[in-house]
């Protein structure tokens, strides 16, 4: 019989997984380690290995199947297949003994696919969905591309990191008035170091007696950096305080301390995202109606990220609101006098 290979359970609640691509066919031979498929559940897409040592004997699922958990999906046999064996016709089945005269109905059960059918590695999911790797989803995120443009090329899916480049290569396509477009989001960074703002922070609390938070100084820093950059007469902020959306009109004419938020969704100039884990130091967010700054930092440093498209800023407005925004952050106490 061989071992046989199940769709695995990779997340807590998935009930299938989609296929998103074979790396072996049948006859190939495979080690126990070796990458079998790429499968894609709600938040992931993850290569599973073969699980044991031979020769795929069959594959049992199409490429852009949702296949239940635990269903059989190819086999691996200790022999190889004799291909050329199963590639001749099957034999019709011996007509019943009771029931010569009657034709036989055709079943609508699914059949799994016989060993002699390589299945194809590139189809494109039934469903419409691009189908790539995630490092080709994020290599296409970060350079603002949009990978339907591949499919459109007919170039064969799932879509990996190589075929980023040749999607950067694709011209560029001109917008007529009826043609949906998405802009391309562009990215600036930045890091300064924290002690600065350690140490404005803690004379806050010693000599005045007010505890000042990173967002409040975020807030304030970026508005104020936006307005020189911009001219802007009114500026609005949001961030996100303790798992709710907060709003803040003209933050940098307050003092820090009464920098404080009502509770919104409104419209914004600027989108703030403080990451208070010190994992991650970048946060790049596409379709977005206005910028987005992400600000984090570990033990000595504060890595920014802005994200922004030509709808909303030009590109020499981004670099002097981050310019503006990294001076005073990096020594808060200049900034206030």
């Amino acid at each position: 019989m061989g071992y046989e290979v199940i769709m695995p359970a990779l997340g807590m609640a998935q009930d299938t997984g989609l296929l998103v691509g074979w790396l072996k066919a049948v006859g190939d031979a495979v080690a126990s380690d070796d990458p079998l498929m790429e499968v894609e559940t709600d938040k992931t897409t993850m290569e599973v290995p073969a699980g044991a040592d031979g020769f795929i004997a069959e594959l049992r699922a199409s490429v852009g199947e949702d296949v239940p958990v635990g269903q059989v999906i190819a086999v691996i046999t200790a022999e190889a297949p004799d291909l050329s064996a199963a590639a001749s016709p099957e034999k019709a089945p011996e007509p019943m003994a009771e029931a010569p005269t009657k034709a036989k109905e055709p079943s609508t059960d699914p059949k799994p696919a016989p060993a002699s059918v390589k299945p194809s590695l590139d189809l494109p999911d039934a469903a419409g969905r691009i189908l790539a790797s995630p490092k080709a989803k994020r290599l296409a995120a970060e350079a603002g591309l949009d990978l339907s443009r591949l499919a459109e090329t007919g170039a064969s899916q799932p879509y990996r990191a190589a075929d980023i480049e040749a999607l950067k290569n694709l011209p560029t396509q001109a917008r007529t008035p009826d043609m949906a477009y998405a802009p391309v989001a562009s990215h600036i960074g930045a890091e300064v170091a924290a002690d600065g703002f350690d140490a404005f922070v803690e004379r806050m609390r010693s000599e005045g007696g007010v505890d000042v938070t990173l967002t409040q100084t975020a807030v304030a820093f970026a508005a104020a950096g936006l307005r020189r950059a911009t001219g802007a007469e009114n500026l609005t902020v949001s961030a996100m305080v303790d798992g709710t959306r907060m709003t803040y009109a003209d933050p940098d004419y307050l003092r820090l301390s009464a920098v404080k938020g009502v509770e919104g969704d409104g419209p914004s100039d600027l989108d703030i995202r403080v990451l208070d884990s010190g994992h991650l130091t970048s946060v790049v967010l596409g379709g977005a109606i206005q910028p987005v700054l992400a600000v984090s930092r570990n033990a000595q440093t504060f890595h920014l990220t802005l994200t922004f498209t030509e709808g909303t800023l030009s590109a020499d407005q981004a670099i002097e609101a981050m310019h503006a925004l990294t001076r005073r952050l990096a020594d808060p106490m200049l900034a206030l006098i």
